[in-house]
């Protein structure tokens, strides 16, 4: 399977990857800044654990 695909192709999915989770990092920052602190580390918790699921 992994002969199938360039070393440009998977360079590029990395790429498009980061900059999916830092656009949606973002967002997240601008749009939960008047969120109570309790909730944003519920909120923040999830997101790293999503951040994980991703690179893995």
């Amino acid at each position: 399977m992994a002969e199938n695909h360039s070393k440009k192709k998977v360079l590029l999915l990395w790429i498009a990857t980061a900059a999916i989770l830092a656009m949606a990092a973002l967002v997240g920052h601008f749009l939960l800044s008047d969120v109570k602190q309790e909730y944003l580390n519920y909120i923040k918790s999830f997101a790293g654990g999503a951040v994980v699921a991703s690179l893995a």
